[in-house]
């Protein structure tokens, strides 16, 4: 024999209607300005007309807009497998996106604030309750379930979803930070290289020429032997 009891825990209405009323009453904490224009879009080429105008676009043509992946415009395979095993093996860039996450999950946590809370048990055992079950053992399954919300009467837990997300934010951008530094680097370094390679080749390539050049220079001001004039070659003879 299995008996299930399910227990419920439900608030009276009355309860739940001065919670929700007073849940319309807040409001979100407005972010602080920081008094500071900034245009709204940065995509605006510095220098032309529409930089006047703090809302028009940064880049006047779509030929100005950034390609994500630059350096494949270079078409180099060398400099392409620098990148990637830049951007896999890092590891400030793998520190920087496991504060992302971090601070992505911390978002979550307090959003998570903001809506009703629902947690549940369910148990099983083996019970004799006397004559109810006919003084024999049974199995008594038990569940419940409970809810329960937080009204944010003074915007507690709103401020705080506001502040997880600028940190998701301000993750974001740092995280967007190191990549890009990281790429300028890689890039910087991998160009340095091939103009140290390339510098090398025209030194080796003018040595070369100036060893022609003292060759040159020795046949041409070679001084020849001095010759044996016909009378002291008789007069040698004759000696």
């Amino acid at each position: 024999m299995v008996v299930a009891l399910l227990v419920l825990k439900w608030p009276p209405f009355p309860v739940v209607l001065v919670t929700v009323l007073l849940a319309a009453c807040t409001s979100p904490v407005g972010t602080q300005e920081s008094g500071i224009k900034t245009p709204s879009l940065w995509n605006r080429l510095a220098g032309s007309p529409e930089a006047a105008d703090l809302d028009a676009p940064l880049a006047a043509s779509p030929e100005g807009k950034v390609d994500q992946k630059w350096w494949n415009q270079f078409d180099d395979p060398t400099l392409d497998f620098l990148i990637t095993e830049a951007l896999a093996d890092n590891k400030t860039l793998q520190i920087a996106k496991a504060r992302v996450e971090e601070a992505r999950a911390g978002r979550r946590a307090a959003l998570s604030s903001l809506l009703p809370q629902i947690s549940g048990a369910l148990g099983a055992q083996r019970v004799e309750l006397g004559s109810f079950t006919g003084y024999k053992e049974v199995s008594l399954s038990e569940g419940g379930i409970e809810g329960s919300w937080e009204f944010d009467l003074f915007g507690r837990n709103q401020a705080r979803a506001a502040a997880a997300t600028a940190i998701l934010q301000s993750e974001q951008a740092a995280q967007q930070a190191v990549r890009v530094g990281l790429l300028a680097e890689v890039a910087r370094n991998y160009f340095d290289m091939r103009n140290y390679e390339r510098q090398i080749d025209i030194t080796k390539q003018n040595l070369e020429t100036q060893k022609r050049h003292w060759n040159l220079y020795k046949t041409k001001n070679k001084k020849p032997k001095p010759a044996i004039s016909m009378f002291n070659a008789q007069a040698l003879r004759y000696r």
